[in-house]
């Protein structure tokens, strides 16, 4: 078993012939144990919905290639996905912590994918998802950046303050 991954990394040795030396035999045989075996591992250990648009091969090593070339078009949709909800997701109700959290989660997603997301544009897009008009002229007017840590505090500040004034569930800032 510690030479599975051989049939991974490794293209099909030449075939042996009738006349072949023993040598090209047994490394030829040595790798078609170990794809056999490998095989039998990935499939077994794979869902079968995971299977759908991966053709039947007879190599473990390009049976990953399509996986890989799988998981790539998984990728860009995903990336498409989470670009979106972050450009669309707008504060409704509830806790704005949670909703910038939230937000916070989806970048951290796209820089999962190699789409990095400036720190100052979070910011900006969190502002825009909030519906606090006096909170995003003050920004505007500072000379100073604010992380999205300092978002949240002022945010979760301002939101405590009014609950304890009156408990307003929907408030402008």
């Amino acid at each position: 078993m510690s030479d599975i991954d051989y049939a991974i990394t490794q293209d099909e040795p030449t075939r042996p012939v009738a006349n072949s030396p023993a040598e090209v035999k047994r490394v030829h045989e040595a790798w078609r144990m170990a794809n056999k075996v490998c095989l039998l591992v990935l499939k077994k250990t794979m869902t079968e919905a995971f299977f759908g648009g991966v053709p039947e091969t007879e190599s473990a090593k390009q049976f990953m290639e399509f996986i890989e070339t799988k998981f790539k078009e998984y990728g860009k949709a995903e990336t498409k996905n989470l670009m979106s909800r972050l450009a669309n997701t707008k504060y409704e109700r509830g806790s704005v912590r949670e909703h910038l959290m939230g937000l916070m989660d989806i970048a951290a997603n796209l820089n999962k994918l190699k789409v990095p997301i400036a720190p100052n544009y979070l910011v900006h897009i969190a502002l825009e998802s909030l519906p606090f008009d006096k909170m995003k002229s003050t920004y505007n007017t500072l000379k100073e950046d604010w992380t999205m840590d300092d978002l949240i505090t002022i945010v979760v500040l301002k939101e405590n303050k009014i609950k304890t004034r009156g408990g307003v569930d929907q408030f402008i800032i």
